[in-house]
């Protein structure tokens, strides 16, 4: 880990700047900074981006009092390696070249420091940046493209940026303790005591302003939320300034209770970050997880962005013997499937901060073919989900031609859907949705895939936003781009053999929440919803899955016992279709059941879809309460007597056939789809 950036740079800054005094009380301010603090203990480069920016800022001011070799020298390596450390080293070395120029108009001269030598180094460092300013930074606009969520210039977010530097962490700011007197009294005692007649601290104090103003707004311009970090790089100066404001106070005593105000103020820091309830990224513990937990023919994933900050730092020093694949951000399918194991359990690195794959591409292609979820272990800032033994078999696709409309305009079209292979059931489907834009659109478009049975019942449901493979969503994306949503289904535990008809809709949460209207091969879809298919699927094993039916139970039943169901008592009218889902355990012929009213004056048996049961069996069954049923209680029966449930029949005089003759339409609607 970096150490803090703290005694000898404040030091010499101050001392710089300033006088020995106030050099001294700046190192003190330095060592004790909480933020600073906070960066040495993460495995990331903020620490060593404050170091080089304070050796930067000294190269400069040698260099406009007194030029001398070491200064320029120290000037190009610290701006290069400010470049190749951070994406927010460029607004230093901007900074440094914008505040040169002041300096020689200030002075009229071109002399101090030599604008020669001056372009000539820019030029130099500049030509030596070239390779990571064509190969990654002009690329984080796309890869920060996906979520755009940037933090708004208010009076608060203001002040929880003066509160960064003396409290940590920054998620304690925003989501913790509300800001408390101190820190304003704080930033007006520094406001009142910097020496602004020292032309170093004005020029310090600018340093800071104009970086955390750059940080910002390139920030704002990629779309992305502000966060405390990005002020370690200014954190040394503002140690130094408090350190000259200290210097200046006129008694001894005053200067040494300042001075136990910063000590308070770190201790209170330090003791609250022993267990706080918002810690680092813990990716140390996850990396230990690997090692103790993944063999030599395991996998761990992990895009590249979290791989450059977090897992590589500790892969090394840790030696999981699972092997690690680091994608590459903004990969499409084409370009990861080549790179996923071909065996071996495989562990999913998610990094809650990244945006690589927003549309969820990789769990829907892991998960594709396995009979249980991933098991995820949370740490705090990051997760791990593990798929044991996935088949890591590439999804096949079908042409197709559904338009989504928007009036007499198509907005958008579907060329490609994944197949619906046969599959046992207890099995996971990954079904991608591949969608061109044909013209710009300034909604999120998102696919439902839903899944059927015989009833026209929905029983499993897949939503996935449309995205690009730099996980632009369709507000972002320009006509023409290819987009894709990746839709992973998992039938309800229970789910018997047959098949099931599979229909797609295209909707977005604000303009059109129930779907956009469609056109299936020039023919406009009844409805919101078109028909993909059917998918044929056989018998699972669904060993210990979970109950997910409201009504847990154990009623034998002839070879069969009924463990779950979901029949709860209610109020029903006659002409209503009373729907039941029931969980059935054990081999053998799945019951009639019969609902009757209490003085018997009606009884209809309401039958199974699905005659056999084997293993693990989702009965789902459909009857129709009687239209010359009278008002009273019914009571729903398995074959032996037992009382399911009991319900208020309210009878409304109403002819309501052509409710059983809907029913009966549903059902051949959904037949004929297929």
């Amino acid at each position: 880990m970096a150490k803090p950036a703290g005694d000898p740079s404040g030091l010499s800054t101050g001392a710089a700047v300033g006088d020995a005094r106030a050099g001294v009380w700046a190192a003190a301010a330095a060592v004790l900074l909480p933020l600073l603090w906070w960066s040495a203990r993460e495995a990331r480069m903020y620490s060593w981006l404050a170091l080089l920016a304070i050796i930067a800022a000294l190269s400069f001011h040698t260099l406009i009092m007194r030029p001398s070799p070491r200064a320029w020298v120290g000037l190009w390596l610290a701006e290069l390696a400010l470049l190749y450390s951070h994406n927010t080293g460029p607004i230093v070395v901007l900074w440094l070249n914008l505040a040169v120029l002041i300096v020689w108009l200030a002075a009229r001269s071109l002399s101090k420091p030599d604008v020669r030598v001056w372009l000539f180094g820019q030029i130099g460092v500049g030509l030596l940046w070239l390779p990571y300013l064509l190969g990654r930074f002009l690329l984080l606009p796309e890869a920060n493209a996906g979520l755009q969520n940037t933090t708004l210039l208010t009076p608060q977010a203001l002040f929880n940026l003066w509160r960064a530097f003396w409290e940590t962490p920054w998620e304690r700011i925003l989501f913790g303790a509300e800001a408390s007197w101190p820190f304003l009294l704080l930033l007006l005692v520094l406001a009142i005591l910097l020496p602004y007649r020292w032309k170093g601290a004005r020029w310090l104090l600018l340093h800071a302003a104009v970086w955390i103003a750059g940080i910002w707004i390139g920030l704002a311009i990629l779309g992305n939320e502000f966060h405390g970090r990005y002020l370690v790089v200014a954190a040394p100066f503002i140690a130094v300034l408090a350190g000259m404001a200290i210097a200046r106070l006129p008694v001894a005593a005053l200067r040494w209770t300042a001075g136990v105000v910063l000590l308070a103020v770190f201790g209170a820091n330090f003791v609250y970050n022993l267990d706080p309830p918002f810690r680092h990224d813990d990716a140390r513990t996850l990396v230990q997880h690997y090692a103790d937990t993944l063999a030599a023919g395991d996998s761990v994933i992990a895009w590249s962005y979290a791989d450059r900050y977090e897992l590589a730092y500790y892969w090394d020093r840790l030696h999981p013997a699972a092997r690690r694949i680091t994608l590459p951000e903004g990969a499409d399918l084409e370009a990861v499937l080549p790179l996923l194991p071909s065996s071996g359990d495989v562990a999913l690195n998610v990094w809650y901060t990244q945006r690589a794959d927003y549309r969820g591409m990789l769990d829907c292609l892991l998960s594709s073919g396995t009979s249980q979820p991933p098991e995820v272990l949370d740490v705090y800032g990051m997760s791990s989900r593990l798929y044991r033994s996935p088949s890591l078999q590439a999804p096949q696709f079908v042409p197709a031609n559904i338009q989504v409309m928007q009036g007499q305009e198509s907005l958008a079209q579907i060329d490609q859907l994944g197949e619906l292979p046969s599959q046992s059931a207890d099995q996971a489907l990954c079904l991608p949705v591949m969608l061109s834009l044909l013209q710009p659109v300034n909604a999120d478009l998102k696919a439902a895939v839903i899944v059927h049975n015989a009833l026209g019942w929905e029983i499993a449901r897949a939503d996935a936003p449309f995205a690009t493979a730099d996980q632009r969503t369709t507000s972002a994306a320009q006509m023409g781009e290819l987009l894709a949503a990746f839709a992973l289904l998992r039938l309800p535990a229970g789910t018997p053999s047959g098949e099931y008809q599979v229909t797609l809709r295209v909707y977005d949460e604000l303009m059109q929440p129930s779907g956009f209207p469609l056109r299936q091969n020039g023919m406009p879809v009844l409805g919101r919803d078109t028909a993909l298919g059917t998918w044929t699927v056989a018998s699972g094993n669904w060993g210990d899955s979970a109950v997910d039916l409201p009504v847990a139970l154990a009623q034998p039943v002839g070879d069969l016992t009924l463990i779950a169901h979901d029949v709860v008592p209610a109020t029903l009218r006659n002409g209503d279709a009373l729907r039941l889902t029931l969980l059935w355990q054990g081999t053998g012929t799945l019951p009639p059941l019969l609902l009757q009213a209490v003085d018997e004056s009606w009884q209809i048996e309401i039958l199974p879809e699905t005659m056999e049961g084997i293993n693990l069996t989702r009965d789902w069954r459909e009857g129709i309460i009687p239209a010359g049923a009278q008002s009273g209680e019914a009571v729903l029966r398995l074959p032996d007597g037992a009382e399911l449930a009991r319900f208020t029949i309210e009878s409304v005089p109403a002819e309501y056939a052509i409710l059983q003759a809907m029913s009966r339409l549903r059902r051949c609607l959904m037949a004929s789809a297929a």
